[in-house]
């Protein structure tokens, strides 16, 4: 574990931490409380390259860079019983960023029996940003048995990221297909902080189909926060232009939830939500569209 209690600068040229680690089973554990600052690059930046490389932060400081504020990638698979190159960010400091507050990207596969590759993001600290407040990609499947490649991201904290047309207050986006009993690449996002978006407000896609019994590839998006949106204050779609979007397993799942307490104020859709595949499995599968406010 990387500890750092320090005020860190990395000036014009470098990032305030940088950690990096190639091989299998080389995670990356930081903790930092100390306020990091970089004229031009991130504040922090965490990438790993090996299988079963994880990578989990905890800030605590404030962030002020002029690029990203926090970023992770891995790029290894989850091989193995509770193989793990997934992200967990868990932020409480105020982000003042360049291009985007928080962005996290992993691209292989979960293939071991409770394998993970999936993102989790829980934000407290506001976020002032000339991008994306909070970014989430996963490009895995999710192949072994209760396995995941899915994102779930819990907000608290205030989102400006309104620089028209760029700027989503958070976006997650995942590609990959849910084939293993139990899987998951499906998205779900907890939103209670105000968001002030150059987009779209919350924007949410998966692209991937649900084909094993109980496997997810839908969407679920709980917003308590008041969203001033561009465009369109909350975007959700299943399938479309890089997969099916099909439910084909039994009790498989490719639709959408949307429950909304905010106000929203867009020039755009108010609430657009879209799935694309179909439902074929005579066990309950969903492929359903479903929003109250």
């Amino acid at each position: 574990m990387c500890v750092n209690n320090d005020d860190r600068d990395g000036g014009a040229t470098y990032d305030a931490i940088n950690l990096s680690t190639a091989g299998a089973d080389h995670d990356i554990d930081l903790y930092s409380n100390g306020l990091l600052t970089s004229a031009s690059k991130e504040g922090i930046d965490t990438r790993t390259t090996g299988d079963n490389s994880f990578i989990a932060i905890e800030n605590v400081g404030d962030i002020d860079s002029g690029f990203v504020g926090i970023f992770a990638l891995t790029t290894g698979e989850a091989t193995g019983t509770f193989g793990n190159s997934g992200i967990t960010i868990d932020n409480w400091g105020g982000i003042d960023a360049g291009n985007d507050g928080i962005l996290a990207s992993t691209t292989g596969d979960a293939i071991g029996t409770s394998s993970n590759t999936g993102i989790d993001i829980d934000n407290w600290g506001g976020i002032d940003t000339a991008r994306d407040g909070i970014s989430a990609r996963t490009y895995g499947d999710a192949i072994g048995i209760s396995s995941n490649s899915g994102i779930d991201i819990d907000n608290w904290g205030d989102i400006d990221s309104d620089v028209p047309p760029f700027g989503y207050g958070i976006f997650a986006r995942t590609f990959g297909d849910a084939t293993g009993a139990s899987s998951n690449t499906g998205i779900d996002i907890d939103n209670w902080g105000g968001i002030d978006a150059g987009k779209d407000g919350i924007y949410a896609r998966t692209s991937g189909a649900a084909t094993d019994t109980s496997s997810n590839t839908g969407i679920d998006i709980d917003n308590w926060g008041d969203i001033d949106a561009y465009s369109t204050g909350i975007f959700a779609r299943t399938g479309g232009d890089y997969g099916s979007g099909d439910a084909t397993g039994d009790y498989s799942n490719a639709g959408i939830d949307i429950d909304n307490w905010g106000g929203i104020d867009s020039d755009g859709y108010g609430i657009y939500a879209v799935t694309s595949g179909d439902a074929t499995s005579s066990l309950m599968p969903t492929a359903r569209r479903r929003c109250s406010i």
